[in-house]
């Protein structure tokens, strides 16, 4: 390489002589410091020509792998190419790409909870558009109503899917007002203002089915089947999903129709017939477990496990339930894994593009010489020759650069895989532990209170035996007691429970030292998500005795009354 270098510096300086010694034969020295002006400026001008040709080139890559990111739900690395995408845009000072990029960078951030984030790119797409008074501003309104929707705002994102439906008139842009309709009804849903809610969830049908768009017929047949559901219109409701299901048929598309199976077996649950319930449900669970739907196949698992509650088979219930939990933990871990090898790729990438920076630069040199050896030849010859051969060698140069950075990809790739690989590995004996655990903790319970509810239902039938020999009974009676008081079954609990929540009670005492041992254990008991029938059965307590050291628990923490003691327990312990 710094050979070929050397020998192409020594051709510029010698091209460079010819140039000034031709300028000398044919033009007066009055004009042939303007002559080879007009030759250097040609070759600036040109070089500017391809930088935008390969900045454009890139956008275009960066705006497509963005997307591709982002319907694969990688939010992180869909992200770091969209800021990219923006740099390049801003300085094309191309506002038709900014918007399109502000416009994704908002939804992005909708979408991983980012609801500051959101807000601010759409406001600047927004600005952009309403100033240029482009006709895609009305898709801006509806992704801004998407955000305040998301973010709990419903009436400030009807607001905007109103505007979008008013300035699309113009437009006439019928998917657009299909997408809006559709988001309108969704939030009068929330609102449960089930008229607005039915009337456009309605138009949106109407719309989506006479342009022929599926994916919101879908989602608007399934919006008209949870209004009906929330207005106990159980019939009418199955109705609607029956046409989902149909459509979902015809498409092959299991996700939604996996959906559909769920959305069924609510409503008839809703309805109290748990037998066709516990039928869709378990259908569901099939589809999902075939097609690998992981975050579908935990939902079933709830929807199983409240049905055979409501019907009081709690072993069947029970068995879901810990299913249920179990698949939750795990697609957590594996958020978090992809989270971790995101932020990997994240920081490997950076590190390979200050690479590719110092290559850019040693790359631009060489072209700028390049360049100016063909010019020559090219003023000695013909123009277009000389524009060719330059054309020819830049391209030889890219394939170089090319060939060495796809070979340091794949080093780059196998470094990668391999620490994927151990972190998996780490993550799946992590699991089994945890899993392990949570079994222990789970039959520890379990056998506990179990233990207590035969104790107290012999206790009461005893207390209703009319016996003479009170001594007898007296003594069985101290029996019975000193088994439902007995501490051993609590310190085999608090081992279990402490290998997996260690830092629990610790944390507690620390934050609240007037904490009573009572209280702590029926803290750990509510960690557990235990009901206060099974904690007064584990305390030897009635319930209403749960409930006031649930109120005086929450006075220690400073809780108001409407605050939901389970729920403070599990965000912050």
């Amino acid at each position: 390489m710094n050979i070929l270098i050397f020998f192409i510096l020594t051709l510029y300086q010698q091209y460079v002589y010819i140039i000034t010694n031709f300028a000398n034969m044919i033009f007066s020295t009055s004009s042939k410091f303007f002559f080879i002006f007009i030759i250097f400026s040609l070759f600036f001008i040109s070089n500017d020509i391809f930088a935008q040709e390969n900045l454009v080139k890139e956008f275009k890559t960066l705006d497509s792998l963005g997307q591709i990111f982002w319907k694969k739900s990688s939010y992180n690395r869909a992200l770091i190419h969209y800021e990219k995408a923006l740099a390049i845009a801003k300085q094309l000072k191309d506002t038709k790409k900014e918007t399109r990029v502000y416009n994704y960078l908002g939804v992005i951030c909708e979408n991983q909870g980012n609801f500051a984030s959101s807000f601010d790119y759409h406001f600047q797409a927004i600005r952009i558009r309403e100033r240029e008074k482009d006709i895609l501003l009305a898709q801006s309104y509806v992704n801004l109503g998407i955000t305040y929707s998301t973010s709990g705002q419903m009436n400030k994102g009807i607001e905007y899917y109103l505007k979008c439906i008013e300035i699309n008139k113009k437009n006439n842009n019928k998917k657009l007002d299909a997408h809006a309709y559709y988001h309108l009804s969704t939030s009068f849903r929330i609102n449960k203002e089930y008229e607005k809610a039915n009337e456009y969830a309605q138009k949106a049908l109407k719309m989506a089915i006479l342009i022929k768009e599926k994916v919101i017929e879908i989602d608007a047949q399934n919006g008209l089947g949870l209004i009906a559901t929330e207005q106990k219109q159980y019939e009418k409701a199955r109705e609607y999903y029956k046409k989902v299901y149909d459509l979902a048929i015809k498409e092959k598309d299991w996700l939604i129709l996996t959906n559909n199976l769920q959305h069924f077996a609510e409503n008839y649950q809703q309805n109290k017939e748990y037998a066709k319930a516990v039928e869709y449900a378990e259908k569901s669970l099939e589809l999902a477990k075939k097609y690998e739907l992981k975050n579908e196949e935990k939902n079933a698992y709830k929807i199983l496990a409240d049905l055979y509650d409501s019907q009081f088979q709690y072993q069947k219930a029970y068995e879901y339930h810990t299913k249920f939990e179990a698949l939750k933990d795990t697609l957590f871990n594996l958020e978090k894994n992809k989270q971790i090898l995101e932020l990997t790729f994240r920081y490997e990438t950076e590190k390979k593009e200050q690479k590719i920076e110092i290559l850019e630069k040693n790359k631009k040199i060489n072209q700028n010489t390049i360049f100016v050896l063909f010019l020559g030849i090219f003023l000695l010859a013909f123009i277009l020759v000389g524009l060719f051969y330059r054309y020819k060698t830049i391209q030889i140069f890219r394939k170089q650069e090319e060939q060495i950075a796809k070979e340091k990809n794949k080093s780059l790739e196998s470094e990668l895989l391999l620490k994927e690989t151990k972190i998996k590995i780490e993550n799946d004996r992590f699991e089994e532990e945890m899993a392990y655990k949570e079994r222990e903790l789970a039959s520890t319970a379990l056998h506990i209170f179990q233990k207590n509810e035969i104790l107290n239902i012999l206790q009461e039938k005893l207390m209703n035996l009319d016996l003479t020999s009170g001594a007898e009974v007296k003594s069985i009676f101290s029996e019975i007691r000193n088994n439902i008081n007995l501490d051993k079954g609590w310190e085999i609990f608090e081992m279990h429970f402490i290998k997996v929540h260690p830092d629990f009670f610790e944390k507690l005492q620390k934050n609240y030292p007037t904490l009573t041992t009572h209280e702590l254990k029926l803290l750990s008991y509510i960690r557990l998500k235990l009901s206060n029938k099974e904690i007064a059965s584990m305390l030897n307590i009635l319930p209403k005795s749960v409930e006031m050291s649930r109120y005086r628990i929450k006075k220690k923490f400073n809780l108001l009354t409407d605050d939901n003691l389970d729920k403070w327990l599990l965000e912050n312990y």
